[in-house]
């Protein structure tokens, strides 16, 4: 999990890179606002998952 914050003077960007090969949950429950729960852990989470707790916590995808 890679994360970047880059602030200008009249909005906040936060850029995550997650590899979901090499994802660890634990690093991914640090990220302020992204909310997964002991069981999902525990069974491991796919990307489209992964993409509506982003989504769902504010975050929106820039391609």
């Amino acid at each position: 999990v890679e994360e970047k914050l880059t602030f200008t003077d009249t909005y906040a960007q936060e850029n995550v890179t997650i590899d979901m090969e090499k994802v660890d949950i634990k690093a991914l429950q640090g990220i302020s606002g992204i909310n997964i729960s002991a069981e999902d852990a525990k069974k491991g989470i796919t990307m489209a998952q992964m993409e509506l707790v982003m989504k769902a916590a504010g975050f929106k995808e820039v391609k």
